[in-house]
């Protein structure tokens, strides 16, 4: 009686194991989830930035964090709007966009904290979106 009440001591406790390891791995999955989303979301404003170079090189696609989602009618403030909702879709997901001569850095944040990472998950892309 005492060798079965062992081994479902044992079994038990492997049991347990399997499913921490379980956990952790869909924790992992869901962070890198987000990850190549906003990984996507960084090369489709690139894109985006590429097809209206002029907007692009006014200055139209600067963008803070925090700032106002555009409203206008322009295809920036389209693009803009259309990458903002869908960086949405991240949990408390932002995005930036700095232009410094021809060199864009593109910012996506997140709070990955539910995926067990950091409350201010970014992925930064840095690239040139026109040679002058």
């Amino acid at each position: 009686m005492i060798e079965v009440l062992v081994a479902v001591v044992v079994l038990s406790l492997g049991a347990l194991g399997v499913a921490g390891m379980q956990a952790a791995g869909m924790r992992s999955n869901h962070s890198s989830f987000y990850r190549a989303t906003a990984a996507e979301l960084v090369h489709d404003m690139a894109d985006r930035m590429r097809v209206n170079r002029a907007a692009a090189r006014s200055g139209l696609y600067n963008r803070a964090l925090g700032d106002p989602v555009p409203t206008g009618t322009t295809l920036a403030e389209r693009d803009l709007a259309e990458w903002l909702a869908r960086i949405a879709a991240l949990p408390s997901g932002d995005g930036s966009i700095a232009i410094d001569n021809s060199r864009v850095t593109i910012t996506v944040s997140w709070d990955d904290r539910r995926a067990g990472g950091d409350a201010n998950a970014t992925f930064v892309m840095s690239t040139e979106v026109w040679v002058n």
